[in-house]
């Protein structure tokens, strides 16, 4: 009578670590998942910074070519002189 109490036990210690084990391989997965979408996080940070960058230059670029936009309706008398400027 005595094996039964142990081994009783003994089942539900193979039990315990079986689901143990299955909880570590789950968690291992869920880190490989995690750092797989920290790693595409970090990706379409980077293109959003790409992208602003990019936007700033056309900006710059836009800016110089109003200037100088203004510079040649100035220069052949296009704009009047009580016009509001539009920009």
């Amino acid at each position: 009578m005595t094996d039964d109490p142990i081994n009783l036990v003994l089942e539900h210690l193979r039990a315990l670590r079986a689901d143990l084990g299955s909880v570590r391989e789950t968690q291992m997965e869920h880190g490989m998942k995690l750092n797989r979408l920290e790693e595409s996080l970090a990706g379409v940070k980077r293109d959003i910074a790409l992208h602003a960058e990019h936007l700033a230059h056309i900006e710059v670029r836009l800016d110089q070519i109003r200037g100088r936009l203004g510079l040649i309706e100035r220069r052949l008398e296009l704009t009047e002189a009580c016009s509001p400027s539009t920009s």
